[in-house]
């Protein structure tokens, strides 16, 4: 059986469209990923609770049609109780029904960002951080920055990062991996100022330079401008594959 990626066959599940194969394997990956599996299960229940949301505004909507609509008339005090109770009856699931809708909507909105981290962290997988292909230089030893950024430590990798580009302003891929840094560290405007030079610039890592860009506006969730991004990455570059494929996903 082929080795299918979990986040393409959530993807496949969300759209109806596993096959028997996938299928299986999907049921595989949820036996032995708790995580995973909670995820999944939080969309489930998002999109159950939207429709039982729905259902409650109509049947609102149809209450308020009816009550406006209706002619008063001479009811005795008997058959006015038994309707106040029957209205008293009623309210209370429709109460119940809008409470779990208001639930389930947050989780709704907590399970789309879940998604959205999942969606970044598929995609944003770094390319090696190695010294060796660095400028070399006497006075700055780049290896503490190697093992902490290796390890996901990138603050640390920022500041040694930072000293040495005070010294070597051209080595563009000590650049990109200063932007990836602070990217994974939230913060967008530095990470898009650097990404931005190194994709209107000539060097070897252009097409990273365009490609983080857009990762940078997936992670922030601006779907719009990724999508732009995406759209705009050449058939040349040697991430165009992966950029139209995270364009299928969004569209």
């Amino acid at each position: 059986m082929p080795n299918f990626d979990k986040e393409y066959l959530h993807e496949q599940f969300l759209r109806g469209q596993l096959t028997t194969e996938e299928q299986s394997a999907f049921d595989k990956v949820l036996a032995s990923d708790p995580a995973f599996a909670r995820e999944v299960k939080a969309g489930e229940l998002a999109v159950e609770g939207l429709k039982s949301f729905h259902l409650h505004q109509r049947i609102q909507e149809l209450r308020k049609k009816g009550q406006a609509q209706q002619l008063p008339d001479q009811e005795s005090p008997k058959e006015e109780n038994k309707k106040v109770r029957l209205i008293s009856i009623f309210r209370k699931p429709l109460a119940l029904a809008a409470s779990f809708a208001l639930v389930v909507v947050a989780s709704y909105f907590i399970y789309l960002s879940i998604s959205s981290q999942s969606l970044y962290g598929r995609y944003n997988q770094h390319p090696s951080f190695s010294v060796t292909e660095m400028s070399s230089s006497q006075v700055y030893d780049l290896s503490r920055a190697e093992a902490a950024f290796k390890q996901g430590n990138y603050d640390i990798t920022l500041s040694e990062l930072s000293s040495y580009l005070s010294e070597n302003p051209t080595d563009t891929l000590a650049l990109l991996f200063q932007g990836i840094c602070q990217l994974e560290l939230d913060d967008y405007t530095q990470a898009r100022e650097i990404f931005s030079q190194i994709k209107s610039g000539t060097s070897d890592f252009q097409s990273l330079g365009e490609w983080y860009l857009a990762l940078s506006f997936v992670k922030e969730k601006d779907f719009d401008r990724a999508r732009q991004e995406l759209e705009n990455i050449s058939t040349n570059s040697e991430k165009y594959t992966q950029a139209q494929q995270l364009l299928n996903f969004l569209n």
